[in-house]
């Protein structure tokens, strides 16, 4: 089931403001603010999944053009994660349309016919799930 993310809700609702310089990072920011305030174990699993992406060899972080800390194996994207907890993962588009077929991802809330898909990170979500498609994304890149 797809639960209501403050992420999403924004980037369709507001998708305009993501051509003025520097909004969505900082509108991102207020997000995660939020998240670390009000849902704490949620933050918490955020912080998990990035200590453990940094460790992978080849793997850079940065600061994400909309918002967010980008991963990336060289010059290639893998994905994203919002302050909100909204994850989004490249894929091929045939790898990313099994896992949405298996409920693993779900379409991405913006971009739907590519590779790209989003996985909604709650306070109850399995880290290792998570772990288990950034790996299959980095594999597909590397």
């Amino acid at each position: 089931m797809k639960l209501l993310n403050l992420t999403s809700t924004v980037a369709r609702y507001f998708s305009v403001l993501k051509e003025i310089p520097l909004l969505p990072i900082l509108i991102d920011e207020q997000i995660r603010l939020f998240t670390f305030i009000f849902k704490p174990r949620l933050f918490f699993l955020m912080s998990q999944i990035i200590k453990e992406i940094k460790t992978w060899e080849g793997i850079s972080l940065r600061t994400h053009r909309y918002g967010g800390i980008e991963f990336r194996v060289g010059n290639r994207e893998i994905g994203h994660l919002h302050g909100g907890g909204l994850l989004d993962i490249l894929f091929d588009k045939d790898t990313k349309d099994i896992l949405f077929k298996n409920n693993q991802i779900s379409e991405h809330h913006v971009f739907k016919n590519t590779g790209w898909g989003s996985f909604y990170i709650n306070e109850n979500s399995d880290l290792q799930e998570i772990i288990y498609l950034l790996r299959k994304s980095f594999m597909l890149k590397k």
